[in-house]
């Protein structure tokens, strides 16, 4: 009996049906398959592992292209040595799929690894036949290739591969990478930066590649990277990368100078990103320039109001740790503009600028600064720190006069120590024994007692002598300890016999505080020796027997020195804590 034609629709119905009856077909198989799949991954767990290779064998029998039977039996077969069994079902895999790039590249690993290489160079040129323009073969080849046939045969597959491509950065990273094994690194820099130039995935690949370097090879090798990088010619991604690498291998002026030049040139966006990272990875550096530059860069994108003070406040910060006073003060003074009138936060900043500007020594603009402060903030709790700063700024200028008017109206003790020591410098002996006793009251512990002992050696010694201390001491308050110790140490020899004990045990002091405890030492051993009956005799004794109890061989000196203080000078102030040493050292108090 002769079929009827289907109408059209029922040729639709009818295609629907045989597709949907394929469809489940597929869909028993994919079941099946993981199945089985689930079956030898179980029996490996158990270690039954002959049992599973049977398994994957099975499956890949009726399911050839089973990628995950395959993968599973070549782990199976490469634990146990026989991954050339893996072979036929690679074959019936690329049989059915002759493209698969995957099993290719798996095909040739196991060919390589066998030293078959007669096979792995026919393997090669058959697949890189049927599509020589294809670099991803080419690519997935050079291993394998390498491995087989040695490195110079590796590149010049790599080098016809590009041929073939007409694209000349075509599998430039995998050249380098050759040309480094080859010991050429100035070429292999040369790929590397030609891989990286035009495409960010490479370019992250790049410094992986770097990063993994040795030591001893990576500076030489990013000279020429970051060369090759900046070139004239050279992309926006292939200069970023050369900041990148320089800031890597810590170089932060290189990269300066490469992002100066090219964040002009990008469009805002990418500039916006481009600074953003750039600080990032300036910080990531310790290079505080690239940090701070990029982030006064990106001033312009924060179009003032708060971001506008975040950046400049991280700017003062950095620059600040850094020891860049100059970009501190620029933020900084954008910090105050910002600041309310009369605010505490305008108060607060303008007083840190003083103090940044005292620190830079750069004191042509102290005084207006200071003037400027007191103007907006009068009675301000921070005038007398802040005029004795400026005084004692200025002072070490040499200008004597616009130091002591920085302070001649400001109450508190800052200021009135630093009229003393302009009194001191003019040799106003009287004056100055007057502020620093002003001074003492609310002065720390410590300045209070080295004030204290300035006012009362003064107020003991005769005029030349006085003079002479008053010298030392303003020499030594502006920073020259050890010059101050010498000049008073020289001074001693013309001044009256009376004073030469106190001048000396001062001499002493500068010493120490110049951080020269030997020089101290030998002062105080001419004090000894030459007045045991000054007042100042217990004292140096007792700092030169700790001097010499710091050295074992000095202990039986240093026992002596104190045995001598107990015993001729037992009412001294200083006898409680000889004794104390003493018996710290193992002597008999």
């Amino acid at each position: 009996m002769r079929r009827m034609p289907l109408r059209p629709m029922a040729l639709v119905w009818a295609l629907v049906a045989l597709l949907g009856h394929q469809g489940a077909l597929a869909a028993q198989d994919r079941v099946a398959e993981t199945r089985a799949l689930s079956e030898a991954r179980s029996l490996e767990v158990r270690g039954e592992l002959r049992e599973a290779v049977l398994v994957l064998e099975r499956i890949l029998t009726t399911h050839p292209r089973s990628a995950g039977a395959l993968v599973a039996l070549d782990r199976l077969l490469r634990a146990q040595r026989r991954s050339l069994e893996l072979l036929p079902f690679l074959n019936r895999f690329l049989s059915e799929d002759a493209d698969a790039p995957a099993v290719h590249a798996l095909k040739l690993r196991i060919l390589a690894e066998a030293d078959s290489v007669d096979a792995v160079e026919r393997e090669v040129r058959a697949w890189i036949r049927a599509d020589p323009r294809d670099v991803e073969r080419y690519r997935l080849s050079v291993p394998h290739w390498e491995r087989a046939l040695g490195v110079e045969r590796a590149l010049e597959l790599l080098v016809e591969g590009r041929d073939k491509s007409g694209d000349e950065g075509a599998l430039a990273a995998e050249m380098g990478d050759l040309l480094l094994k080859s010991n050429r690194p100035e070429e292999a820099a040369r790929e590397w930066a030609r891989a990286a130039d035009g495409s960010t995935e490479q370019a992250a690949e790049v410094v992986r590649r770097i990063r993994i370097l040795h030591p001893d090879a990576r500076a030489a090798f990013v000279d020429a990277i970051v060369a090759a990088l900046d070139e004239t010619g050279a992309g926006p991604e292939g200069r970023i990368l050369a900041v990148q690498l320089a800031l890597l291998d810590g170089r932060g002026q290189r990269a300066l100078a490469i992002a100066r030049d090219l964040a002009p040139g990008l469009d805002r966006a990418t500039r916006a990103a481009f600074l953003q990272e750039l600080a990032r990875w300036g910080e990531d550096a310790n290079a505080s320039e690239v940090t701070i530059w990029s982030l006064d860069s990106l001033r312009e994108f924060s179009g003032g109001g708060d971001e506008g003070r975040v950046l400049d406040q991280r700017i003062t910060d950095l620059a600040l740790a850094a020891g860049d006073t100059s970009a501190a003060m620029e933020a900084g003074e954008r910090l105050v503009a910002a600041a309310p009138s009369g605010s505490f936060e305008r108060r607060e900043r303008m007083a840190g600028q003083i103090r940044m500007r005292v620190r830079s020594a750069d004191v042509s603009q102290l005084e207006d600064d200071l003037a400027r402060f007191r103007r907006e903030f009068p009675g301000a709790p921070e005038s007398d720190e802040l005029a004795a700063a400026v005084s004692a700024a200025i002072q070490r200028q040499g200008d004597l006069p616009a130091a002591a008017a920085v302070v001649a109206d400001v109450l508190g003790p800052r200021s009135a120590l630093e009229r003393a020591y302009v009194s001191l410098a003019r040799g106003e002996l009287e004056l100055a024994s007057a502020s620093l006793a002003q001074a003492v009251e609310g002065l720390v512990a410590a300045a209070a007692t080295e004030t204290i002992q300035l006012v009362s050696l003064l107020g003991r010694l005769n005029e030349p002598s006085a003079l002479a201390v008053a010298e030392a001491s303003v020499t030594a308050r502006r920073g020259e300890a050890r010059q101050a110790a010498l000049l008073l140490e020289r001074a001693v020899v013309g001044l009256p016999d009376a004073d030469r004990p106190a001048v000396l045990a001062h001499a002493a002091r500068l010493w120490e505080f110049a951080l020269a405890p030997d020089e101290a030492a030998r002062i105080r051993v001419v004090l000894v020796e030459q007045y045991p009956e000054a007042v100042e005799f217990p004292e140096a004794v007792l700092a030169l027997a700790r001097w010499q109890a710091r050295n074992p061989d000095g202990l039986g000196v240093a026992r002596r020195l104190l045995e001598r203080l107990i015993l001729t000078n037992p009412t001294s102030a200083v006898v409680p804590e000889a004794r104390r040493e003493l018996e710290r050292l193992g002597g008999a108090a």
